[in-house]
């Protein structure tokens, strides 16, 4: 989406760029929520890498850490009940985590933009589309003027497939359908060019013709400016449509993570099988509806081995007692399983 009166510049996907440095790096993150019944460990000593133009999802059942993941890159977990008990989440060089929030104020939106699930819960229902998305380019750009700035908002309107741009700027969010919102959402987070998109479950419970639309625009953002994506989702068609590399979470910790090909295609982590097989297929004979046995554990009381011991089918003495930490497997992921560790070959 490039900027008003000019052809958006194709971002270059042989550009050395792509395969190399990382944009954002997320190391030893853990947040904890503080509550009367104790800590809750929402993320535990997550780490991972984002390169410039790659579309990395986040992927796991309810409760996995995913959303917990995205507020706290963006420093957005509400504090008390919530902090950042250790980790950096660095952009660039800057340590988001160590930011105030005037100084955070002038990345967020800027550099580091975020599509909230709810779309009609993430706008201010006090102003207009038009109002906040001049105030959002004015915030950034004090040299742009108001006029200037309605003319931008109207030609990010159009981007996102508006054919009237007016008429939504002159609209308040309850005057708009769900959709209508998440598109909005879109064109907000892409107002001021951000380097990182974070974008949490931007089609959960869309039509699937919305999902189609909102889907096309985070690609095209990508094609033409490179962007570069994280995707929280649990919908494995959005992951297989828009996706690049992928993390499995489960418990607050990353159980796999690879090319999303790889992952997809021979999983190696048993939760990962487990979780594509749930996925209903219509091409297959069998129409059992397959399911993961038991409940993720509580994360007020996690057990001393892996998190996933309990429900998982290969489980040994070892998962109960020893927390496995990830290492690489065979296909070219890394995983957090026993299987795959130092001792593996005696149980392969």
């Amino acid at each position: 989406m490039g900027r008003t009166g000019a052809e958006p510049q194709r971002w270059d996907a042989t550009s050395p760029a792509r395969s190399g440095d990382a944009v954002l790096s997320v190391e030893r993150l853990r947040t904890y929520f503080d509550t009367p019944a104790g800590v809750v460990k929402a993320v535990d000593d997550v780490s991972f890498s984002l390169n410039r133009g790659d579309i990395l999802a986040i992927v796991g059942e309810s409760g996995s850490g995913k959303s917990v993941t995205a507020q706290s890159i963006m420093k957005l977990v509400a504090m008390p009940p919530g902090r950042y008990a250790s980790g950096q989440v660095v952009l660039d060089g800057i340590d988001l985590l160590s930011q105030s929030e005037r100084a955070l104020g002038a990345i967020r939106g800027k550099r580091i933009s975020m599509i909230f699930q709810n779309p009609r819960a993430a706008l201010n229902p006090a102003f207009t589309v038009s109002t906040l998305m001049v105030e959002t380019l004015r915030r950034h750009d004090s040299s742009l003027s108001r006029a200037e700035a309605v003319k931008r908002a109207a030609a990010l309107l159009r981007a996102v497939d508006f054919p009237d741009p007016e008429r939504v700027a002159a609209s308040y969010p309850h005057q708009m359908s769900g959709g209508m919102c998440q598109r909005v959402g879109v064109a907000l987070s892409m107002a001021c060019e951000p380097e990182v998109l974070i974008a949490d479950e931007p089609t959960t419970a869309l039509d699937v013709l919305v999902q189609a639309t909102i889907l096309l625009l985070l690609k095209r953002a990508h094609a033409e400016r490179g962007l570069s994506i994280i995707l929280i989702t649990h919908d494995f068609g959005v992951l297989r449509a828009l996706a690049t590399r992928v993390i499995v979470m489960y418990a607050g910790q990353i159980q796999e993570q690879g090319r999303v090909d790889d992952v997809l295609a021979n999983p190696q982590h048993p939760y990962t099988k487990a979780l594509i097989q749930a996925v209903p297929d219509p091409d297959s004979t069998d129409q059992r509806l397959h399911q993961i046995e038991g409940q993720p554990p509580d994360l007020l009381n996690l057990p001393a081995g892996c998190s996933f011991a309990d429900r998982c089918a290969f489980v040994m003495p070892k998962c109960r007692s020893e927390r496995p930490e990830l290492y690489e497997a065979a296909a070219g992921t890394d995983v957090r399983c026993h299987l795959f560790g130092p001792e593996a070959s005696a149980h392969q």
